[in-house]
């Protein structure tokens, strides 16, 4: 993956306005990207307008669990208060700035170039799913929808959710 196209990508997720109830221009983004490389897209309305897009790249390896990445596209953020506009993310120094880039524009966009190198790549150890799921505060709606409706219900995964630089990890209840 290359650093600048990173960059570009998560400010490119940084200029949608996916603060409040409306992740599916976003959505709808990010659908078409992953398309265009040949992985494997499911898109479904949890609500009305508010999507989750569902990436996955096949391993030739099966039966192994898979690897889930999931980022929610939604981000709190606020428009006013900024020496910059926040939906045109800028460097500074070394660091990226933006709306939500830290909750989680650029952690997506990291999950997203993942994703897209693996699809590259071919020959991965097990299928790798992205899950790009619409809000998260308070009850983590998009995620419970696609763990319910579609799974997997086994696997690996990694949240992409900011954790002050800390492994968590959660055993499911049986």
């Amino acid at each position: 993956i290359e650093r600048e196209d990173l960059i570009n990508l998560a400010q490119k997720v940084a200029s949608y306005k996916s603060d409040t109830d409306n992740e599916g221009e976003l959505a709808e983004y990010l659908t078409n990207r992953l398309l265009n490389q040949g992985i494997e897209v499911h898109y479904e309305d949890v609500v009305a307008g508010r999507p989750n897009v569902i990436a996955t790249v096949r391993s030739s390896n099966s039966g192994q669990l898979p690897l889930v990445i999931n980022a929610h596209m939604d981000g709190a953020y606020h428009l006013t208060g900024w020496s910059r506009d926040p939906l045109e993310g800028w460097i500074d120094g070394d660091k990226l700035y933006g709306a939500a880039i830290s909750d989680m524009k650029g952690g997506l966009a990291s999950m997203v170039a993942a994703t897209e190198a693996a699809a590259r790549k071919r020959d991965l150890p097990r299928d790798l799913i992205l899950q790009a799921v619409m809000h998260h505060d308070t009850v983590g709606l998009g995620t419970k929808y696609v763990l319910a409706s579609e799974g997997p219900y086994e696997g690996y995964g990694i949240c992409g959710e900011p954790s002050n630089m800390k492994i968590h990890q959660e055993k499911a209840n049986q």
